[in-house]
């Protein structure tokens, strides 16, 4: 079989005909209906045929990419070059430490420092080199680092397969010598106990769900004396870890997409015991944080529709004990908080942009924190200290690289850290946003749309090649931080799109319910409403239009694929969920029963009947499709690579037309694709030249 295998190999190998991948037919029934799934085999990870089905996919990728070899250099190298040579994190404080991380040119990965606050020598110490630690691996990520209350430790989370399951590892910071300790199948993160002998951390189960809390001791590396502290029996719910600001509690919290339920431990209790905030209820989420005496809750109970701030005390944390403090206007949204030094600071969100809402918790006084531009992204950054004289954010839109900010809380000023320079003479005046709404065809939404372009390529002659993002799930913001590859398009007259469609929540929870579950449909519509807006107002044509999706987005760009492919000459679908029915049908997957209630559960007829609807690999037609480059991880554990394989393999059967379609898998990395700071722009650029090459670019020597 193996001989077979090769010949085969070889034939495609020296071939320009892409890749057929046999046919082995699979019988799948459900609701007394029989679906044949040709394809079926292609998730027997580590088969012969697979592996070589995917080397031969990669293979045509290379061949029929070989004309745009000179401009993916190009490309990747405009992208790195543009990067600082030496980049370093605002430094914050943690236990008397200033922490933080710093990347020097040609490393990958960051090196983790530390400093006394009160030293006199105040030299920064290197603690953690992620880049010696990668040296072993194909794919290496840290996720967290936390250091122990008495500074003698770090704790910090490392994946080295791209599976998302983590090794906790520990490191003397005194003597540098890495402890004994590898906890497996972790999330991550952990919380240390005041005692600093020991660490709490949430354990993973087969299908990659976080199933239980339990605690380590330091120094007894005989996993199965691990003491089990909390398990999760409910598979449509997560259980999640954290600590207060103080120190003092450890929060146990468990998610699912429609309902929280979250308990806490008080650290200084000997025998750790639980107490429950809120009984679990379907349909109410909600975020507890502690400060001082009370809990301040993020909550949507009640049947509030946006969230709302509530505070309770923490002797009598349950729901009928909770205090409405701050309810947001019509037509605003909460979406994260934190209290430092008797400030609440409020994330809101209002018209798709963000704001801060900051209230002194002494005398009731609130103001806001704004920004002008048409679209950005603001975000809390290392608060860890609750006596904190000021609280950090981050800044950045499409046209504004990262800037960190400082607010002082005690003189109400608003004070910059950190922008981060770019190199190759990047100006943000170059570029310019606009907003634009589109009536979604039904007459019943307004869907904001998103254009970045640089001023000297548009407004044009209503032909600009335009790349059109849409995500549009699990009440995900579309917010558009800077992106450095952007303007290696945006340079060439490509004009890129923002579709803020339903089933994100950039107009609130309301926006999110409408795209979701049995609503899901407006999704897809809303994007191909604006899709035909950008054809019907001249801002480009079909065969300049281009489309780009990732993961759930990827669904969207496989729906969208399927009901109006006329309208696009291109689309970049990244690690796409494509096999809508097959992978809800299966437990034994990642993410399937968290999922029930994004979704729905198609072992229910009237949700199976509306998921079939759309599902991209069962609506596969003869027709022509456009232009496809479509990605796909090995060892993705959020979406298998068999989804966009199968996919690729089913649509060069029925497909219509002789446009490219290629499959790009990367066999070593994770959902985000490679690990690194270089890794992934290689990836990026390959994308962008095949995007470059459909609009009719031609390589010249410069753009």
């Amino acid at each position: 079989m193996k001989k077979n295998i090769q010949l085969l190999f070889l034939t495609i190998l020296f071939s320009n005909d892409p890749p057929i991948a046999k046919q082995i037919p699979h019988q799948i029934q459900i609701h007394n209906q029989t679906r044949i799934d040709n394809y079926y085999w292609m998730n027997q990870k580590g088969d012969d045929w697979v592996l070589n089905y995917l080397n031969e996919e990669n293979q045509y990728r290379d061949k029929v990419l070989a004309n745009t070899t000179q401009l993916h250099k190009e490309l990747y190298n405009e992208m790195i070059n543009r990067l600082p040579d030496y980049e370093n994190s605002v430094p914050y404080i943690h236990n008397n430490y200033e922490y933080r991380k710093i990347f020097l040119k040609g490393n990958d990965y960051e090196i983790y420092q530390r400093r006394l606050v009160t030293k006199k020598n105040r030299e920064w110490n290197d603690i953690l080199d992620i880049n010696e630690l990668a040296r072993e691996f194909e794919y290496a990520d840290v996720g967290w680092i936390q250091p122990s209350p008495n500074n003698q430790y770090l704790a910090f989370g490392i994946d080295t397969q791209g599976n998302y399951r983590y090794f906790i590892k520990i490191l003397n910071l005194v003597t540098g010598e890495l402890l004994k300790e590898n906890i497996p199948n972790t999330w991550g993160k952990c919380v240390w106990h005041p005692d600093n002998n020991r660490i709490f951390y949430s354990e993973k189960d087969y299908t990659n769900r976080n199933l239980c809390i339990k605690q380590h001791w330091i120094g007894f590396n005989n996993l199965d004396d691990e003491e089990l502290i909390f398990e999760e029996i409910d598979t449509q719910y997560s259980v999640y870890l954290s600590q207060s600001k103080s120190g003092r509690y450890m929060f146990i919290g468990s998610e699912s997409t429609n309902a929280t339920d979250f308990s806490f431990i008080d650290l200084q209790d000997k025998n750790l015991k639980i107490n429950n905030i809120s009984n679990r209820k379907k349909y109410h989420l909600y975020y507890p944080i502690q400060y001082e005496k009370s809990f301040y809750i993020l909550t949507n109970s009640k049947n509030h529709t946006e969230n709302k701030i509530v505070s309770t005390l923490i002797s009598n944390p349950g729901v009928q004990y909770w205090k409405n403090l701050f309810i947001p206007e019509e037509g605003h949204t909460f979406e994260n908080f934190t209290i430092i030094n008797d400030h609440i600071i409020i994330k809101a969100r209002h018209n798709v942009n963000p704001y801060f809402q900051i209230t002194n918790l002494k005398n009731d006084s609130t103001f806001t924190i704004k920004f002008k531009e048409k679209l950005f992204y603001l975000g809390f950054k290392d608060n860890y200290d609750k006596d904190a004289k000021h609280f950090r954010f981050e800044y950045s839109s499409p046209t504004t690289p990262q800037i960190i900010y400082d607010y002082d809380l005690e003189n109400y000023e608003l004070i910059s850290k950190y922008k981060r320079q770019l190199n190759n003479n990047f100006s943000s005046n170059n570029y310019n946003i606009e907003r634009h709404s589109v009536m979604d065809k039904s007459n019943s939404a307004q869907i904001p749309i998103t254009l970045i372009y640089h001023k000297d390529f548009y407004p044009n002659t209503g032909d600009n090649p335009v790349l059109l993002y849409g995500y549009g799930a699990y009440g995900s913001i579309t917010d558009s931080y800077f992106t450095n590859s952007y303007i290696s398009l945006m340079d060439r007259g490509v004009v890129i799109a923002i579709a803020h469609i339903r089933g994100s929540a950039d107009l609130g929870k309301q926006w999110y319910n409408d795209g979701k579950m049995l609503q899901k449909l407006n999704t897809f519509t809303d994007f191909i409403d604006c899709a035909n807006y950008l054809l019907k107002n001249k801002i480009t044509t079909s065969d300049r239009l281009f489309a780009q999706g990732i993961s759930a987005g990827g669904l969207l760009m496989g729906v969208v694929a399927n009901m109006a492919p006329q309208l696009f000459k291109g689309m970049l679908i990244e690690v796409p969920f494509l096999d809508v029915i097959t992978t809800m049908s299966d437990a034994n997957i990642p993410l399937t029963t968290q999922e029930y209630n994004e979704w729905g559960n198609p072992e229910i007829r009237n949700y199976f009947d509306y998921m079939i609807q759309y599902s991209p690999y069962e609506n596969i037609t003869e027709q022509d499709y456009p232009s496809m480059f479509i990605t796909a991880s090995y060892n993705d554990s959020q979406v298998g690579y068999w989804e966009p394989a199968k996919y690729v393999a089913k649509l060069r059967q029925f497909k219509t037309d002789d446009n490219l379609l290629i499959l790009s898998t990367d066999m070593t990395g994770s959902h985000s694709g490679p690990s690194g700071r270089y890794s992934g722009y290689k990836l990026i650029a390959l994308e962008y030249a095949f995007l470059l090459d459909q609009a009719g670019f031609t390589y010249q020597g410069s753009h």
